[in-house]
């Protein structure tokens, strides 16, 4: 028998299922659980080279939605952490990019992607910015950005 999800778990996969329909951002996304190396790399196999950026996506059960029983907010942080090695100036703010509009934060239904979210055990009804939590970082040879949303969802059955 599988245990429950719940629904930051569910929010969580769904997202990470999203991101893998990208080709680039399929090589790097990984769940903030994930059992491996985050990087790529293996200590006790030298071969395999660590990967060039790190995304991991996490998820947070933020209470329900005022007035609305069932309705969940779950706040999501997407981490893309840049490995030195990498000799792209812009690839960084690429892969924030392409993030970034997969997850438009918006109130305008035929700008949102929220459906894409949404499957026979989670249904999304919308998405929205944290703006207090979006970060761009540079400092000590570390670049990294966040990217933070909101998401609007019920479990299903």
């Amino acid at each position: 028998m599988t245990p429950e999800l719940e629904v930051v778990d569910l929010v969580e996969a769904a997202i990470i299922a999203d991101l893998q329909l990208d080709s680039l951002l399929a090589l790097y996304v990984r769940g903030h659980d994930f059992a491996g190396m985050k990087g790529g790399d293996d200590p006790s196999d030298p071969t395999i080279d660590e990967r060039l950026y790190t995304i991991t996506v996490s998820a947070e059960d933020r209470g329900t939605f005022n007035g609305y029983a069932g309705i969940s907010i779950v706040a999501v942080t997407i981490e893309i952490q840049r490995n030195l090695a990498d000799q792209d100036p812009n690839g960084l703010s690429k892969l924030a990019s392409l993030i970034d509009c997969r997850l438009p934060a918006t109130q305008l239904a035929d700008q949102s992607r929220h459906q894409a979210f949404s499957n026979n055990r989670l249904k999304v009804f919308g998405i929205m910015p944290i703006t207090e939590t979006e970060t761009r970082s540079d400092q000590d040879l570390t670049r990294e950005r966040t990217i933070a949303r909101q998401f609007l969802c019920a479990q299903i059955a």
